[in-house]
Formats: structure tokens, sequence, C-alpha cells
């Protein structure tokens, strides 16, 4: 998953999260005020669930693997938007 920010007509690479799956959120916090990215990321034991890990700007970045960042069994995805939900993403029904 790519971050980008945009800079004039440029775009800067923030993050190349690996190991992510849908959906990802965007949480309301924030973190050296970028909003937390909260991604899902797979289980590698198929007796234990998939689980949502919290990336969190640095300053100048986003981690790269959430896999080594802890369990956050804290996030509350309802108080989050939904940034893709699934793919190929599809516009809006009118």
């Amino acid at each position: 998953m790519l971050i980008v920010q945009s800079v004039g007509s440029e775009c800067k690479l923030v993050a190349q999260a690996t190991k992510t799956q849908l959906p990802v959120l965007i949480s309301r916090k924030r973190t050296h005020e970028w909003r937390d990215v909260l991604v899902t990321i797979a289980s590698d034991t198929p007796t234990l669930p998939n689980r949502i890990a919290a990336l969190m700007f640095d300053g100048e970045k986003y981690p790269d693997d959430p896999t080594l960042l802890p369990h956050d069994f804290g996030v509350d995805v309802f108080k989050a938007e939904w940034a893709i939900v699934r793919y190929p993403a599809q516009p809006p029904k009118e």
C-alpha cells in the first residue's frame, strides 16, 4: 500500500507499507498532525483472527511493515472513516 503526499505538482512517497489487506481505514486520531491509518493484517495462523494495526506517522513517514507493530486491540474502528473497502474501487451508485 502506498501513501503519498501532494507537494505542489509533485507527489512525495510517505509510506510503502507491505503485508496489508482491505479494508483500510483513516482514523480521527492524529500523530504528528497526520491521521493514523488503520490497516488489516492477515494472521499467519489459521486459528487466529486477522487484526488491525495502527500506522502512526513519525514526523517523516509511516511504518513500512505493520506486522512488526504491537497488537492494537484498542483500535476503535467505529470512529474511523473508510478509505478503501474493496478493490477494484467502484464509484458510488447514483
